[in-house]
């Protein structure tokens, strides 16, 4: 008899443990997000679609995660299943700046050497001094003897 009244106590604990979570999570308990509930992709879509509609900022998923108390992957995922979320997130990286790129100077070189009226290939040569062009001239020698025919 003592053993079963120490076994039902146990259970009574146990399932009030339950509960006690159980109301937790309903009441949203979590103290990390918004909402202890489950949120479907579905539900951040519609919340998603609301907000810009409503004229929200394009925001990154981050953000949206943050604000909307869900995953970043449920964000992820609302945003790839919808072409509407899609071209929103598009427009955001648009925004952003880029660093920009190099680029090559070979069409300059063209232009202002065809502008003097002179061969590009002759134009580099002349910009070359006796020295550097003696020492060009040794270096390809040393190549072509090294190079097997």
């Amino acid at each position: 008899m003592p053993g079963e009244v120490h076994d039902a106590m146990a259970r009574r604990e146990r399932l009030l443990m339950i509960l006690r979570f159980n109301e937790e999570l309903h009441a949203g308990g979590d103290k990390g997000r918004g909402s202890a509930t489950a949120t479907t992709w579905q539900e951040v879509r519609g919340r998603l679609l609301a907000e810009l509609e409503a004229g929200a900022k394009p925001r990154s998923m981050d953000a949206w995660a943050e604000h909307l108390g869900c995953a970043k992957s449920t964000v992820q995922k609302a945003i790839s299943k919808t072409p509407k979320l899609r071209a929103n997130l598009r427009a955001l990286q648009d925004t952003r700046t880029r660093t920009p790129r190099a680029q090559s100077l070979n069409a300059v070189v063209m232009e202002t050497a065809e502008a003097d009226g002179q061969n590009p290939a002759d134009a580099a040569a002349e910009r070359l001094d006796a020295d550097e062009q003696e020492r060009l001239d040794a270096a390809l020698a040393r190549l072509m003897e090294k190079a097997t025919p």
